[in-house]
């Protein structure tokens, strides 16, 4: 559980801050969220900044080490795939802090070794496991995220065809079905 808070974030025990920026999170053409982009040892974490966005529900996100698939950057703005999301954040020291993502993620132990918080496990396992996948704290086999981390513990599927749809779209590209 987390144990330190840090700028209005909170750190797990044994995580500590890499790296910081000042970025807009982009959730879509019209909406983006003020905050900073933090690197630690385990995790990115994104942590809204605005009073505005604060009021109307934003919250923190968190992306472990390992589960990030892809990261691209291109002049102020830095692409981040994870197993389940995609993410865009624009800023004027992207470039440097990706390439400080890129060098924990080269790192053999990225997220702090043998006592790790994130272990790897098949996709399919979080939705009937007793233990979450990221933190390892006890979930119910039908929780969507966990309580403990936010982490998305199945991936969201069409109600009615039953095939895996992400999230923002309005209709499921198998049968057409409105989301």
């Amino acid at each position: 559980m987390s144990t330190n808070v840090t700028d209005k974030i909170s750190l797990h025990h044994g995580e500590e801050i890499v790296d910081a920026v000042r970025v807009r999170l982009v959730v879509n053409r019209l909406i983006t969220q003020d905050g900073r982009l933090y690197l630690t040892n385990r995790r990115i974490l994104f942590s809204p900044t605005g009073l505005v966005d604060r009021a109307v529900g934003a919250a923190e996100i968190s992306v472990y080490l390992p589960h990030i698939t892809n990261l691209q950057v291109e002049e102020t703005a830095l692409t981040l795939q994870s197993r389940t999301r995609l993410y865009r954040f624009e800023g004027k020291q992207v470039d440097l802090f990706a390439a400080q993502v890129q060098a924990a993620l080269k790192e053999p132990a990225a997220g702090g070794g043998a006592d790790c918080l994130e272990k790897e496990r098949p996709a399919a396992a979080p939705a009937a496991a007793s233990a979450c996948p990221t933190c390892e704290q006890p979930v119910r086999g039908d929780f969507i995220y966990c309580p403990h981390c936010q982490e998305q513990l199945i991936a969201p599927v069409c109600p009615h065809c039953h095939r895996p749809v992400e999230e923002g779209w309005t209709f499921c590209p198998s049968c057409r079905c409105a989301l």
